[in-house]
């Protein structure tokens, strides 16, 4: 299966080096079967969350770790659906 168009498609392209650095990551993709590329997705969702959680750690010094779970899936999430799934509004929320 071939992997997905790039989300910058369309914008200037990068410069030679980077180019090639994509290039490699793109071949090193490919030769991982399914199983091993959706595992790897995971990873990186997951140490993405945790980044935001970090930053929100900074931001809110003060918050239960719930409440930074909360503020963290708004962030993905959105305020409406927050508001609409959890009855929990990250505006109206202390801080």
């Amino acid at each position: 299966m071939p992997l997905q168009k790039s989300p910058h498609e369309g914008l200037p392209g990068p410069e030679p080096a980077e180019r090639w650095a994509d290039d490699l990551v793109r071949a090193k993709l490919a030769e991982l079967d399914p199983a091993e590329r959706m595992e790897r997705t995971q990873r990186l969702i997951d140490a993405t969350r945790e980044l935001r959680l970090q930053g929100l750690r900074l931001c809110y010094p003060g918050e239960s770790e719930g409440q930074l779970r909360l503020r963290e899936a708004a962030q993905r999430l959105g305020r409406d659906l927050m508001i609409r799934a959890y009855g929990w509004d990250p505006e109206q929320a202390s801080g």
